[in-house]
């Protein structure tokens, strides 16, 4: 390996959340593998031997504030690959192999089961508002009056409003407590409201 890809991030210092300091997230090689660095081995001040090259003199300067990430590639000079590879081309530091990650299915996966997830809320969001759009046209075509606290006779009504139902095909209980719902007045829907316990 001739040169390695060092991302270099801007974070908070573990001793001093106001303090910033740079860190190394991860290291490419020129094959398109990613490595990382164990978390006790990120801080720049275990990178004595990088902190030395122009390309790091360069990152310092373009790197002020937090969060901000630059990806440098540096060339290994003997030093550097003593630190960084073996004798094998395997990464290495402080004694230990580095952890590949396995970059694009990690980013792949996430991204898709966030997209997932959005389209999922957007389907139900739709599938909800055409419901609620569909059941009020068919309750405008409903031969009856709204049900308020004024009607005496209230078993008398609702023997109208289950035919009018079974007029419209409406079988399930739910959708018919979603259209009794439109035809009661607030105080009559607070209490159906109360006695199944939904939101309304």
């Amino acid at each position: 390996m001739e040169k390695l890809q060092f991302e270099f991030t801007v974070v908070a210092s573990n001793k001093d959340d106001k303090t910033n300091i740079i860190s190394i997230t991860s290291i490419n090689t020129e094959e398109g593998k990613r490595y990382v660095l164990p978390a006790e081995f990120r801080h720049i001040g275990y990178h004595k031997e990088l902190t030395k090259t122009e390309n790091y003199s360069k990152l310092k300067n373009t790197l002020k504030t937090r969060h901000q990430k630059r990806k440098v590639w540096i060339k290994m000079t003997k030093k550097l690959k003593n630190i960084y590879i073996d004798e094998d081309q395997n990464l290495q530091f402080e004694n230990q192999y580095l952890k590949e990650i396995d970059e694009e299915k990690s980013e792949d996966k996430t991204q898709n089961d966030n997209l997932t997830k959005i389209l999922e809320k957007l389907v139900e969001s739709s599938k909800r508002k055409e419901e609620g759009k569909n059941l009020k046209q068919i309750s405008e075509k409903f031969m009856i009056e709204k049900f308020t606290s004024k009607h005496s006779n209230a078993k008398q009504w609702i023997e109208t409003f289950e035919k009018e139902c079974t007029r419209f095909d409406i079988i399930e209980d739910e959708t018919k407590i979603e259209i009794l719902r439109l035809f009661l007045d607030r105080s009559c829907s607070d209490w159906l409201c109360n006695i199944n316990k939904v939101n309304c």
